[in-house]
């Protein structure tokens, strides 16, 4: 009875310390497990993290690289549109001042050109009337010195007969 009692205390203790020693072995098995298990999860939900923060970076510097050079292929744009404007506005204006010269100019020297030609025409009319004049009162002046000449001659020629035959 006592040898038997015996091995039961010393099998009970053996499958006690037994049990025990697989229980932390399991303890020791699990936790490695578990800690392996738990740095996958980590470093995929990092991985993921990382590739999420790393694809919005680059769609905002992407974003931002086509506004800055949207904006400016639109202040090209604009640039030139402005130049193409002004250039027009000036040639227009530049043309419309020419324009403007150009007839002033014109009418000046029209004006000139009539006056000086209006200038010859009134001219050559007082000459010609001038000569016209002096041409009608040089013959009246002449007629007159001949009809004059002429009765100065008769009254004499006759007082001399005159004369004569009363002598």
């Amino acid at each position: 009875a006592a040898e038997r009692a015996g091995e039961r205390m010393v099998e009970r203790a053996a499958e006690r310390a037994g049990e025990r020693m697989a229980e932390r072995a399991g303890e020791r098995l699990a936790g490695r497990a578990a800690e392996r298990a738990g740095e996958r999860m980590a470093e995929r939900a990092a991985e993921r993290a990382g590739e999420r923060l790393a694809e919005r970076a680059a769609e905002r510097a992407g974003e931002r690289m086509v506004e800055r050079a949207a904006e400016r292929a639109g202040e090209r744009m604009a640039e030139r549109a402005a130049e193409r404007a002004g250039e027009r506005m000036v040639e227009r204006a530049a043309e419309r001042a020419g324009e403007r010269m150009a007839e002033r100019a014109g009418e000046r020297l029209a004006g000139r050109a009539a006056e000086r030609a209006g200038e010859r025409m009134a001219e050559r009319a007082a000459e010609r009337a001038g000569e016209r004049l002096a041409e009608r009162a040089a013959e009246r002046a002449g007629e007159r010195m001949v009809e004059r000449a002429a009765e100065r001659a008769g009254e004499r020629m006759a007082e001399r007969a005159a004369e004569r035959a009363g002598e």
